[in-house]
């Protein structure tokens, strides 16, 4: 993000004292880009540098007026749902049933017996009964279609397969490297669906040049980098104005453009619970194109039955004119995306600075406009803030209209104290980190793989129970170097500079891992609670029967479908993968008393397992944990690691340490046809009691011993290290 503010410096108590300035800019220089005419810039400091724009604005001033009383709030609602009682349920109510109450039946009492009988008598039965059930009737059949669309189609397959039951969101369960678990939420057993979780989502990596320069591998390589400009570029540093990675993310080295990445963005947001994501366009470039390819694949598996992350976008630098751009170039563009505009109040919601007139009346009265905040300036009511500085978790960090509480921001770390994270990263200042907790950095080795700054956030705001709690933030990893003004500290980053002066939740290579998405998604559902598991389902399964027994089992759980698709791009670097393969799409389990039985549909007929070499890649393995604690990363058994032969496949136990290593400890039954996939295996197998609890993952082409390859290879329900939950 690159930000437009300047910092003070910090008092004796150590806090920060941070105002607005008025100095002089400095100018930067940007690589070319698709909008040569809005060159960004990071966040000025002391001298900060130019705000970019794209069309020739007015810069707001320093400290906005704020106009609190220009956007009234209807209602106390958090998400007020736009018309939801315009369906098409009244249409039968208007039917011609009526009729039947205005035929000539009188006419029988008031004219002699013999004549009714001979002709008025057959014209009342015969002609307007038939109406009102001929034309109503079939209207009514309309209205389960909404109900229908995550359901397939009642028509089962050439093996008597069709699915029947309901879905319900399946939650998962899980363990991270710290051995932290992650709950399913059943502690907090009401699902609370009037509270929201938001997150800051970045468009740009790639958009301002392709150079690749990684600061931690730079530092790596030669510590003595960070002594002087030259170090830094004989060390292989870029120059000033050049955009550098802090680390490495788990998907390499990407741009925002890379559709390969939007889709696992999109499974892993979705399946943590949260609402919406919020575009960083604080800079004045609107990111178009990549926003409308994220919002295609969003619709996508909206369409699908997902209830993924909506969408708004937050403005500063020539809010105005950026709005403008955007009710123009997408809200008014894309009409096909509305269902995915996150709204507020009853509006589509955005960001900005309320105060510039150069905002259209159309986009007055299309937005509801929250008023953009930054950490160290005047705090608004109706302020969206995406990070605090001095307000950090006091009631000024709560913000809301006529006593609501609407938001709170809770951000991973805050570079508060000098407004440029290299310093802290490299020269000994004291920012708060991803370490800080009680008041200090934790000084301790791999103290940022753990998130304390941001639990210790994440438990205040849920105290205070906001509607909204916005995360900042997401997919960052870019900063711009700066030019020098300390000749003491010559290498100069603001907003992010190593793996602890940074502030992305979505998993790197090595450090932290996933520790934070992990992390992420049991504070969202302390928050907002969650369903639970599935429960039992109690039968017995004959795998020499149809797959049609399989039809109403109610433990029911879903994946993506289309998630698996070729990686080809060389941005930055070479990144191809064609480990996609078998696309699984549904799965259910059941059980009697000596059995658990495991079903799995593909998108498509399951591949032969002949051509696999299962001692580097899975096919069609079924991970168990029954006690989220022992084994390898969580998982106590695998099932299917072997080549099956005759009808039966292998179970082996993994051992318990991060080291994968599996005995053979039983056999399990299989029947494979087509995309169908069944298999039955012994509860003493698995030690499991009469009453089977445990956990379970499929996975498909994954690189076999890397837990991390559930999230980037072949296909895995669910993505990553999480796993369905069976059982009570």
């Amino acid at each position: 993000m690159l930000l437009t503010y300047a910092c003070g410096i910090r008092d004796t108590a150590g806090e920060a004292t941070a105002e607005l300035t008025a100095a002089p800019t400095e100018p930067v220089v940007i690589l070319p880009t698709e909008e040569p005419t809005a060159a960004p810039t990071e966040e000025p400091t002391a001298e900060p540098t130019a705000a970019p724009t794209e069309e020739p604005t007015a810069e707001p001033t320093a400290t906005p007026t704020p106009e609190p009383t220009a956007t009234p709030t209807p209602e106390p609602t958090a998400t007020p749902t736009p018309e939801p009682t315009a369906t098409p349920t009244p249409e039968p109510t208007a039917t011609p049933t009526p009729k039947p109450t205005a035929t000539p039946t009188p006419k029988p009492t008031a004219t002699p017996t013999p004549k009714p009988t001979a002709t008025p008598t057959p014209k009342p039965t015969a002609t307007p009964t038939p109406k009102p059930t001929a034309t109503p009737t079939p209207k009514p059949t309309a209205t389960p279609k909404p109900t229908a669309t995550p359901t397939p189609a009642p028509t089962a397959d050439a093996n008597g397969y069709v699915n029947t039951a309901e879905y319900r969101l399946s939650y998962t369960v899980g363990i991270d490297d710290l051995g932290r678990t992650l709950t399913d939420g059943s502690a907090n057993n009401t699902e609370r669906t009037d509270r929201q979780v938001g997150i800051f989502y970045f468009l740009w990596i790639g958009f301002h040049g392709t150079a690749l320069y990684d600061n931690s591998a730079i530092v790596a390589r030669d510590p003595n980098a960070l002594k002087s400009e030259s170090a830094w570029m004989n060390a292989g540093g870029g120059g000033v104005s050049a955009f550098h990675f802090w680390g490495k993310p788990m998907f390499g080295y990407y741009p925002s453009s890379e559709k390969w990445v939007m889709r696992k963005h999109v499974q892993m947001l979705t399946d943590a619970g949260v609402d919406f994501l919020c575009f960083d366009t604080t800079n004045a470039f609107t990111y178009t194109s990549n926003a409308l390819a994220l919002m295609s694949i969003l619709k996508e598996y909206q369409d699908q039955g997902w209830d993924v992350p909506k969408v708004c976008f937050y403005t500063n630098s020539s809010s105005g004119a950026t709005i403008n751009k955007i009710i123009k170039e997408i809200y008014k563009a894309k009409p096909q995306y509305e269902s995915l505009w996150y709204n507020w109040d009853g509006k589509p919601m955005i960001v900005g600075d309320t105060s510039d007139s150069s905002i259209s009346e159309e986009a007055k009265a299309f937005f509801r406009i929250k008023r953009s905040v930054w950490p160290n300036s005047t705090r608004y009511a109706d302020g969206f803030p995406w990070m605090e500085f001095g307000r950090l978790m006091t009631s000024q960090a709560v913000y809301g209209l006529n006593g609501r509480k609407e938001v709170v921001n809770v951000s991973v770390a805050q570079h508060n104290a000098t407004c440029t994270f290299s310093y802290t990263a490299w020269y000994g200042a004291n920012d708060r980190t991803r370490s800080w907790h009680n008041g200090k950095n934790d000084k301790s080795e791999n103290a940022y793989f753990y998130g304390y700054n941001f639990e210790e956030q994440f438990n205040w705001a849920i105290k205070q129970d906001p509607e909204m709690i916005f995360i900042t933030g997401w997919n960052e990893w870019i900063a711009q170097r700066q030019s020098v003004v300390d000749t003491n500290r010559p290498i100069r980053f603001i907003d992010n500079a190593d793996p602890n002066c940074s502030r992305d939740i979505e998993p790197m290579e090595g450090g932290y891992g996933d520790n934070y998405y992990m992390q992420m998604i049991s504070l969202i559902r302390k928050y907002k609670g969650a369903p639970g598991s599935t429960g039992r389902d109690v039968r017995t399964i004959d795998l020499a029967g149809s797959f049609g027994q399989w039809n109403d089992v109610t433990a029911y759980y879903r994946d993506y479908v289309g998630d698996t698709i070729k990686r080809n791009n060389t941005v930055f670097e070479s990144k191809v993968d064609n480990t996609n393969r078998n696309d699984i799409v549904e799965m259910k389990v059941c059980e009697d008393a000596d059995n658990v039985y495991f079903f799995v549909k593909t998108a498509a007929a399951i591949t032969d397992p002949g051509t696999n070499d299962f001692d580097n890649k899975g096919w069609m393995t079924l991970y168990i944990s029954t006690d989220l604690n022992t084994g390898w990363k969580g998982y106590d058994y695998v099932i299917n690691y072997r080549a099956p032969e005759n009808g039966e496949t292998s179970v082996g136990r993994l051992a318990t340490s991060d080291s994968y290593s599996v005995t053979e400890c039983g056999r399990a039954q299989i029947r494979i046809a087509d995309d169908l996939l069944m298999l039955s295996v012994p509860k003493t197998v698995l030690g499991l009691g009469e009453s089977a609890d445990f956990a379970f993952k499929w996975a498909d082409n994954n690189t076999v011993g890397d837990v991390f390859s559930f999230y980037k290879n072949g296909d895995a329900a669910p993505i990553g290290r999480a796993m369905y939950r069976y059982g009570s």
